[in-house]
């Protein structure tokens, strides 16, 4: 079984930055370029966890092919790899998401774990710029400083990991 990269977008393929012409947050193609190098190195599976998920739900959602374009058109290499995104529930009020986010991802991330790749057999890491509470597991979490997005030491960090160096 490949391994598996939980993806936040925001505050790991960028800074946060607001762009007012874009009207969001724009991906830094430095931020995306080291994560095709972990890409690369480990020939891993992407979960997308980041709350771009909610693009594919509703009558006007896009489909997983349609995001995975989309971050393709942003240079992630990611053709064939984005294979599915954690549940999202698309009736969550934004002031419940805002309050328990990292509680409710983190559930989400153990629970398509579980789900779908018993931990014994596959290795699998979390790219999120979020205090993720996920508990015995905490240690597959690369925390990416949401101020500047991906570093170079993160993603050795997530290379390490995804390539079965596990260090709890």
């Amino acid at each position: 079984m490949k391994p598996i990269l939980f993806l936040d977008v925001d505050g790991v393929l960028n800074d946060h930055t607001f762009d007012a012409i874009a009207c969001s947050c724009t991906v830094d193609r430095a931020c995306v370029e080291r994560l095709n190098q972990v890409i690369a190195a480990t020939d891993c599976e992407i979960v997308l966890s980041s709350a771009w998920r909610y693009l594919t739900f509703g009558a006007d959602g896009m489909t997983l092919k349609g995001l995975a374009y989309l971050l393709r058109t942003h240079w992630l290499h990611v053709d064939g790899r984005l294979v599915d995104t954690t549940a999202a529930d698309p009736d969550l009020p934004a002031s419940e998401l805002s309050v328990l986010g990292p509680a409710i991802r983190a559930k989400q991330i153990l629970d398509w774990s579980e789900a779908h790749s018993p931990q014994s057999e596959c290795n699998w890491c979390v790219l999120d710029d979020l205090d993720l509470p996920l508990g015995k597991n905490s240690w597959r979490l690369v925390r990416t400083d949401g101020r500047r997005g991906l570093s170079d030491a993160d993603a050795a960090t997530a290379i390490r990991l995804l390539s079965g160096d596990q260090q709890e």
